[in-house]
């Protein structure tokens, strides 16, 4: 599964950002958030959320191996225990979906809040959505 947003129903307003930041981290901190919302102007901006890309490069770029494809539900996983901080998985994933957390030093991307994303309660559009993907095989 992942998170998919409507582009049309989307205002840019940041409130999924700050719903993820505090389930993650317990603070209202967008720049610690697993979603970015990036600065567009003068267009309204959408949540850069990972895809979960079925043959994911950043995944073959940690060299911790703190990334794992799950076959079962499709889901890239992040261990942070095992992640350095080198983003190198960072500069391999082409959607610009994974962070350095700038206190923790650590890689951050959506985790789908593991089937249950409370982004989705909080977006007053109705733009984000659970899409369920094939699993690799």
């Amino acid at each position: 599964m992942r998170l998919s947003v409507d582009k049309q129903k989307c205002t840019g307003c940041e409130t999924c950002e700050i719903v993820c930041a505090v389930v993650h981290t317990g603070e209202f901190n967008p720049r610690r958030a697993n979603i970015r919302v990036p600065f567009t102007h003068p267009l309204p901006s959408v949540p850069v959320i990972c895809p979960q890309c079925p043959k994911p490069a950043c995944v073959g770029a940690c060299p911790e191996n703190a990334l794992e494809l799950n076959e079962e539900s499709g889901i890239v996983a992040l261990d942070s225990t095992k992640c350095n901080g080198c983003g190198q998985c960072v500069d391999a994933c082409r959607f610009h979906a994974i962070f350095l957390d700038p206190e923790a030093h650590k890689a951050r991307k959506c985790d789908v809040c593991n089937g249950s994303p409370r982004c989705i309660e909080f977006c007053q559009k109705g733009a984000l959505s659970v899409k369920q993907i094939k699993p690799v095989v």
